[in-house]
């Protein structure tokens, strides 16, 4: 991998300073001096890191393990594949999958399959690793994520399913560097990419993180996602005591438990439409170029477009490294998982109009926000409506930063509140019919 000199006048803080962070944690998790914690921005809605000037030495590793201002897949598939990216919409791959966990209840209570956590088990059992990082809810806050070490079955299952917040999975990263022992990390894209980054520089990371499962991601809801989304269900969140924002079989649902008992339920689509609006995309999301996790080991992600049941989940899959692709087959052959080779075509038909995005539109996109963000990527050009698909998210990006808009997006009923869509969503399934896969 190319190695970049650790810029030692830059840290973190100038990455939130271009409102680049990703909140992923590396920059908490590798610090050397113990000198940065994740900390929510109730004005974002967001986890951002925070500096303690009387701790840091200015050492340049925050900036450098940073996936926020530097995105270089080219450079981190060739350290960790031995080959530049195989295919321009998912990166490199040994073989795909689609498949599910053999026991009903991980698949039913999953997000779609259960797969990684029935592969986490299996790999706890059999002396593979002796704990994952993984991400829960919070039992003491329970709008905010927990990410943690895993070390039985049964926190690993406590992990299961969907985040559809803010996580600062790799805080955790510090907690793997103080204590022996091997470890499997599940992440999004951005998370994965930080712990490649920091694994270049801590070797003792590297020989300790021997499983890199990752989440296929559209991009990370704010806060502001859950909390205008209780409010429209007329839900006080100091009544909240547990959510599940995916589970009871594919598509599923949404589910908030509160303190008296009693559960609200919402159909993962109707939950989804609303907290997965550009409203609460962060201009760092829309800067991404990795839909399917293309760093991990092992990637796994929703079976959208293929016409399977729904009822029951499934995983789309994709084994990137031999020892990602073994470990799946072993578990296959034990009868931990069921899964059926698929063709990398139904993989990216799966994931399709999220690969256009991120694939063709996002050059468009990075133009129009002037980002300083650096990518390093085999991206499609994008034509002249390209520009259309990439202003209405950036436009409403923009405006929704503002408390009044949030205000706003709080009382407008939802079907009103997507209008700005209909023209945009006609000129994007037009333009996805003639976009070629293969």
């Amino acid at each position: 991998m190319r190695q970049r000199t650790l810029d030692q006048e830059s840290t973190v803080e100038v990455v939130t300073q271009h409102d680049l962070c990703s909140g992923c944690g590396t920059c908490a998790g590798i610090c050397p001096r113990d000198a940065i914690s994740m900390v929510i921005d109730e004005r974002k809605g967001a986890y951002l890191p925070k500096v303690r000037h009387d701790k840091c030495t200015k050492c340049g590793i925050c900036y450098a393990t940073c996936p926020g201002h530097t995105v270089d897949l080219k450079a981190l598939c060739q350290s960790t594949f031995g080959d530049y990216p195989r295919d321009v919409l998912i990166g490199n791959y040994r073989e795909c999958y689609i498949g599910h966990a053999a026991d009903y209840k991980v698949r039913f209570n999953a997000s779609s399959g259960g797969l990684i956590p029935a592969i986490l088990v299996h790999a706890l059992e059999e002396g593979i690793i002796d704990g994952a990082l993984v991400t829960r809810t919070s039992a003491e806050s329970p709008l905010e994520p927990q990410p943690f070490i895993a070390t039985t079955a049964k926190d690993i299952m406590s992990a299961s399913g969907a985040k559809y917040c803010p996580v600062p999975t790799n805080v955790a990263i510090k907690e793997i560097l103080q204590n022996e022992g091997s470890y499997a990390v599940v992440g999004l894209p951005c998370q994965i990419h930080g712990l490649r980054k920091a694994e270049a520089i801590q070797k003792k990371l590297k020989d300790r993180v021997v499983l890199h499962l990752g989440i296929f991601c559209n991009h990370t809801p704010s806060f502001w996602a859950t909390r205008l989304l209780l409010k429209r269900l007329a839900i006080e969140p100091r009544k909240v005591a547990k959510i599940n924002y995916r589970g009871h079989g594919w598509p599923g649902a949404m589910t908030v438990q509160l303190n008296d008992g009693s559960t609200k339920k919402l159909p993962e689509q109707d939950a989804w439409a609303f907290l997965g609006s550009d409203f609460f995309t962060s201009k760092r999301c829309l800067m991404c170029c990795d839909q399917t996790c293309e760093l991990a080991d092992i990637s796994f992600g929703d079976p959208w477009n293929l016409g399977l049941p729904e009822g029951i989940g499934n995983s789309t899959v994709v084994a990137r490294t031999k020892k990602g692709q073994d470990l799946l087959e072993e578990a296959n052959a034990k009868g931990v998982l069921t899964i059926e080779p698929a063709t990398v075509d139904q993989v990216k038909q799966s994931q399709l109009q999220m690969l256009y995005l991120k694939k063709k539109v996002l050059k468009a996109r990075m133009k129009l926000y002037r980002t300083k963000v650096e990518i390093d990527a085999d991206l499609i050009d994008p034509d002249a409506s390209d520009y259309l698909l990439a202003l209405a998210p950036c436009f409403v990006n923009a405006v929704s930063q503002n408390s009044l808009a949030r205000a706003l997006v709080n009382r407008v009923p939802q079907r009103l509140l997507l209008l700005y869509t209909l023209p945009v969503n006609h000129l994007f399934y037009k333009k996805l019919q003639k976009f070629e896969v293969s």
